[in-house]
């Protein structure tokens, strides 16, 4: 196992179906990549079409 995947693991505050609530945060994060954070160079969310 790689130390930064271990790092991952063993920081990970869920004891409780870890799985639901590391998917969950997934998720969100793919949200909040590809439709609310400014892309460096475009200026805009990388999900937006170009008007």
């Amino acid at each position: 196992m790689k130390a930064r995947t271990r790092r991952f693991f063993n920081n990970s505050p869920v004891r409780k179906m870890p799985i639901l609530k590391i998917k969950l945060f997934i998720r969100l994060f793919v949200l909040w990549y590809n439709f609310i954070r400014p892309h460096q160079t475009l200026g805009r969310p990388p999900a937006i079409p170009v008007t």
